[in-house]
């Protein structure tokens, strides 16, 4: 994976954009040697969220399977116990 500073990305970005867009390369910005950010085609971030997605449901699935088992709080409770 390619890896560029920040101060040659900022003189650069269009180029590096359009590598990025028509290339599907992935760059990785430094500062100082170490790593920032990197700039990715657009469909590897949907990629990314469709995964964040996915967990994010299995996440919920499994919070509501424990909600059911051990039962919830009233919110009049939750606020209750939280009133400053």
């Amino acid at each position: 994976m390619k890896q560029i500073t920040s101060s040659l990305m900022r003189d650069h970005f269009p180029e590096l954009a359009d590598e990025v867009k028509y290339n599907k390369k992935r760059v990785i910005v430094t500062r100082r040697g170490k790593q920032l950010v990197a700039i990715v085609p657009i469909e590897d971030l949907e990629v990314l969220r469709a995964a964040e997605d996915s967990q994010d449901l299995r996440d919920a699935r499994k919070a509501l399977r424990k909600a059911e088992k051990e039962g919830t709080i009233p919110w009049e409770e939750v606020k209750r116990r939280h009133k400053a």
